[in-house]
């Protein structure tokens, strides 16, 4: 009944708009940091909404075995392994971008250029 009350109140239709605004703000950033860092070797749709950006790594890589560099950059993300219930891809991520700051955002995607780049040189 609370949830019902807070969902049917004033606050949550004006908070809707207000957050919806935020994380477009946040998905652009992250889009527009993902594409100067890594160009096109990264793949990812540009998100519609939500708080997550899913990216595909090039051919070959490992999204759980990048994360043990990311770690060393302070930088998490999900390997997309742990997503799926079935037939995992090792070479893809998600990203959040729902809780940064753009600043913090585009700090972070450089943070995993220098984790990739660490990965690739093994």
């Amino acid at each position: 009944q609370i949830a019902a009350a807070y969902l049917a109140g004033p606050d949550f239709a004006q908070h809707v708009p207000r957050i919806v605004g935020t994380y477009a703000e946040r998905a652009q950033a992250m889009v527009a940091a993902l594409r100067a860092r890594f160009g096109s070797a990264w793949s990812f749709e540009v998100p519609q909404g939500g708080m997550f950006l899913w990216v595909r790594l090039p051919q070959g890589a490992d999204a759980t075995a990048l994360l043990q560099c990311a770690l060393q950059e302070k930088v998490l993300f999900v390997p997309g392994a742990a997503c799926h219930g079935s037939d995992p891809e090792p070479g893809s991520l998600r990203l959040s971008y729902s809780t940064a700051s753009p600043a913090l955002i585009r700090e972070g995607v450089e943070r995993l250029g220098r984790a990739y780049a660490a990965y690739c040189g093994r």
